[in-house]
């Protein structure tokens, strides 16, 4: 009997066995099975989110294309219409002005005044018709003035520019009967030149200082060139500068200016940094350096300078492009004095000249040297750049390589 109990209890404990281990299996298939449908849901998810992400993103970007089709479209519409509003403001402006300029009072005025500008400048352009500062104040075509000559000396005392030229005799370019004269030896104040003046000749510097040139009155400052029009000056060989050419003499204005008068005894020269055609006649003294502006395009010398240039002489960031030396010029050229000058491209010698080229002493990137001398130098190696174009010597010197 205890054998036999013993056996239904192993079995027993066997089944019991079986049957956890059965329920162990089960609950792991069903934990696998619940994880797979988990991770199976979780991709799911996730496909679907990244799906998600992408049509929302695939949506902003066509929005965003769309957008900026728009704005493009926008700025193209914006673009046409105002190109339209420009040709349409256009033609109602040239409508406008035929239709004033059809009314035959406003034509009428229009060639009057043109033909006032015409016989004005016919009278004021020459030499023959200068003013002082007494004829310039009671001149009355003062607002057609372009160009001016001064002078103490003046012929213009009563004359109607718009009747004189009938009184010339033409076979001698004289008047038919004399003019009356005007000596005055009044300095011009300011403000006394017209503003519509925009080139002078000085025959004379007794009759002007620092201001004279100024077109409009300064309140703050009138002995100073504020407002001035003046874009160029011709100093003739009868002015005389005892103290030099003074700072605040020139105007800023001037792009142009000519000094055919002597100044030597080193007498100070102050030349605005406006002035880009800068030319001496007689004019022989050390230029010092910062005396030549850096705005200096082109340079001439004149005839009887005859000075030895410095380093110095010129800026590093000057703007010369030509330079000419007059006729008594024989100085030799030391390296670095010209070959720094970045933008100059012509060098023209005088009669004179006949000094050796220093290898290295013209710019790489100068195109035109001319001697116009009898020049009987041989050139050395490196004298003369490739760059050159045009040479010319009455010589015929052979270009060493």
């Amino acid at each position: 009997m205890d054998n036999n109990i013993n056996i239904s209890n192993n079995n027993n404990n066997n089944n019991n066995n079986n049957n956890n281990n059965n329920n162990n299996n089960n609950n792991n298939n069903n934990n696998n099975n619940n994880n797979n449908n988990n991770n199976n849901n979780n991709n799911n998810n996730n496909n679907n989110n990244n799906n998600n992400n992408n049509n929302n993103n695939n949506n902003n970007n066509n929005n965003n294309n769309n957008n900026n089709n728009n704005n493009n479209n926008n700025n193209n519409n914006n673009n046409n219409n105002n190109n339209n509003n420009n040709n349409n403001n256009n033609k109602m402006n040239d409508r406008l002005f035929f239709k004033v300029f059809r009314n035959i009072y406003i034509q009428k005025e229009i060639f009057k005044h043109l033909e006032y500008y015409r016989l004005v400048y016919k009278f004021s352009s020459t030499s023959r018709f200068k003013f002082n500062a007494e004829t310039l104040r009671k001149y009355g075509y003062r607002e057609y003035l372009t160009g001016i000559h001064l002078d103490k000396r003046s012929s213009n005392i009563g004359i109607n520019p718009l009747l004189a030229l009938s009184k010339i005799d033409y076979l001698t370019g004289k008047f038919k009967t004399p003019l009356p004269m005007s000596l005055s030896n009044e300095v011009i104040q300011p403000g006394q030149i017209p503003e519509s003046v925009e080139k002078l000749t000085v025959h004379t510097t007794d009759i002007i200082c620092v201001g004279s040139f100024s077109q409009v009155i300064s309140k703050t400052s009138p002995n100073k060139n504020y407002n001035c029009n003046i874009k160029s000056i011709k100093f003739t060989n009868q002015c005389t500068f005892p103290n030099g050419i003074i700072y605040g003499l020139i105007p800023e204005s001037v792009t142009q200016l000519e000094i055919h008068s002597r100044i030597i005894n080193q007498k100070p020269i102050f030349i605005p940094n406006s002035v880009e055609n800068l030319s001496f006649f007689w004019f022989n003294q050390p230029i010092l350096p910062q005396q030549i502006p850096d705005s200096v395009k082109h340079l001439s010398l004149g005839v009887i300078f005859n000075q030895s240039l410095s380093i110095d002489t010129f800026g590093e960031n000057s703007s010369l492009e030509s330079i000419e030396f007059g006729y008594d010029y024989n100085k030799p050229i030391q390296v670095g004095v010209l070959s720094k000058l970045k933008k100059l491209t012509s060098i023209k010698f005088g009669i004179l000249f006949n000094q050796p080229i220093i290898p290295f002493s013209i710019p790489e990137q100068v195109t035109s040297i001319i001697f116009r001398g009898d020049y009987t130098i041989a050139f050395p190696p490196n004298s003369i750049p490739k760059s050159v174009k045009l040479f010319h010597t009455q010589s015929s010197l052979p270009l060493s390589k």
